[in-house]
C-alpha cells in the first residue's frame, strides 16, 4: 500500500520538475498526516509522482526534496553522499586537504553541510528533516571516509524556523580542538571548538588563491583578517608588506602562528 502523498497546487509542480528541493507551503494543496520531519511522497495536482521530500508545518520551506524519480528517499540519500564525494575527489588537488564535501542543495541533500579539515569532518544541520537522517548520515561518513573525528557545530538561524535549537558538540570518534590543514601547498591551524563557520572561510580558497597570484611586490591591508588566510597567500605570492586587522584577540593569535607555520613574521 502507498503511503499517503502531499499534493500540489495547480501549476506548482514546475519548480520540482525543473529539479529545484523547496517546497513553499503555498505550493501546497493538501497534506497528509505525518510527523515533523518525516519523508512522504510529492505529487502533482492531477496525481503524477514527482518525487519525495522531507516536510515540517513549522517551516515557510515546507518541503525539502531528496528524490526526483522514484528511487527510494533513503537511498537516494546514500548515493547523493557517494556523488559529492566522489566529486571532490576529482576535484580537488593534492596539495590541499580541507574542502566542502556536502554543499546542501548543490549536492541533492537539503540542510546538510560537511567540511573536511585532515581525518576531521564537521557537520552543520539545518533543518528537522535532515536532523532526523543524521544518524545514516554519519554512518555512511564513517564507512566513506574513516574520519579520527566527526563534529557538529549546527547554529544556524534556519534552525529555530525548523523548531531546532542550536548544538555543538562531538558526535563520534576523538575530541579534536586543533587541526592542521594545507591549501594548495600553504599550511593553516583550524580550530574545531569556537570557531566561526565550522572553523575555515573554505567557500573563499578560490579568493585566495587569486590574491596570491595579484599579490606581487603589493602593499596589503587585510581587514577582519580572522585567522590569516588571506595574508598567508598574499605573502606566499610575493607580497611586500602584509597588515593584518582583527577585532578578535584569539583569531588574531592563530593568524599570527599561521603566517609563522608558513615561514612569514608573525606580526603582520
Amino acid at each position: 500500500m502507498n503511503p499517503p502523498a502531499v499534493i500540489l497546487k495547480k501549476g506548482r509542480d514546475k519548480p520540482i520538475r525543473q529539479h529545484h528541493h523547496w517546497i513553499f507551503s503555498g505550493a501546497v494543496e493538501s497534506l497528509p498526516e505525518f510527523e515533523d520531519g518525516g519523508i512522504l511522497p510529492v505529487v502533482s495536482r492531477d496525481g503524477e509522482f514527482l518525487g519525495s521530500a522531507y516536510f515540517n508545518r513549522k517551516s515557510s520551506i515546507i518541503g525539502r526534496m531528496l528524490s526526483f524519480d522514484a528511487t527510494p528517499p533513503l537511498e537516494a540519500v546514500g548515493q547523493r553522499l557517494d556523488a559529492a564525494l566522489a566529486l571532490r575527489k576529482r576535484l580537488v588537488e593534492p596539495a590541499t586537504s580541507a574542502e566542502r564535501l556536502i554543499n546542501g542543495e548543490g549536492d541533492g541533500l537539503p540542510g546538510l553541510v560537511v567540511d573536511r579539515y585532515e581525518d576531521v569532518l564537521v557537520l552543520q544541520v539545518a533543518t528537522l528533516g535532515m536532523d532526523k537522517l543524521k544518524s545514516m548520515v554519519l554512518g555512511h561518513l564513517a564507512k566513506a571516509l574513516s574520519p579520527r573525528s566527526i563534529y557538529e557545530k549546527s547554529d544556524l538561524p534556519t534552525r529555530r524556523e525548523e523548531g531546532l535549537a542550536d548544538f555543538e558538540g562531538l558526535l563520534t570518534g576523538e575530541q579534536i580542538d586543533l587541526v592542521e590543514i594545507k591549501e594548495a601547498g600553504l599550511r593553516f591551524l583550524v580550530e574545531i571548538r569556537g570557531a566561526q563557520k565550522t572553523g575555515f572561510y573554505l567557500d573563499l580558497r578560490e579568493s585566495r588563491s587569486l590574491v596570491r597570484a595579484l599579490a606581487e611586490g603589493r602593499r596589503v591591508l587585510n581587514c577582519f583578517c580572522y585567522t590569516g588566510g588571506f595574508s598567508v597567500a598574499a605573502l606566499a605570492g610575493g607580497a611586500a608588506s602584509v597588515d593584518s586587522v582583527d577585532s578578535s584577540g584569539p583569531a588574531v593569535s592563530l593568524a599570527k602562528r599561521n603566517l609563522s607555520l608558513n615561514g612569514f613574521p608573525g606580526n603582520g
